[in-house]
């Protein structure tokens, strides 16, 4: 997005040049345009923000009383405490043998 900015700035500087060359000195016109460039990055940067906080909100956001078809399993056969704890040992123990075979 920036590459695309800074190719227009450049092609509206290069015209600006070539039509107001007795007006405008290059130096002034790279500061104006360097300002405009920096005001146009920061608005695209607040819109892209705000896009974000919108699409985490309201897309990419499961209502917690909607239990997608992949997780059903997990609401109709829930695992006790002691299944868990038997589940994390053997996570842990297969963790152990994969950084022991690495080393």
């Amino acid at each position: 997005m920036c590459g695309n900015l800074q190719d227009a700035r450049t092609t509206l500087n290069d015209a600006i040049l070539s039509t107001f060359r007795d007006t405008v000195s290059p130096t002034e016109l790279e500061e104006v345009s360097f300002c405009q460039g920096q005001i146009a990055i920061d608005r695209l940067n607040t819109k892209f923000d705000k896009a974000e906080l919108y699409l985490n909100t309201n897309v990419f956001n499961i209502p917690s009383n909607i239990v997608l078809p992949e997780d059903q399993v997990h609401t109709d056969n829930p695992m006790s405490p002691g299944d868990m704890a038997a589940l994390d040992q053997q996570i842990k123990t297969v963790t152990d043998k994969i950084i022991a075979v690495s080393r």
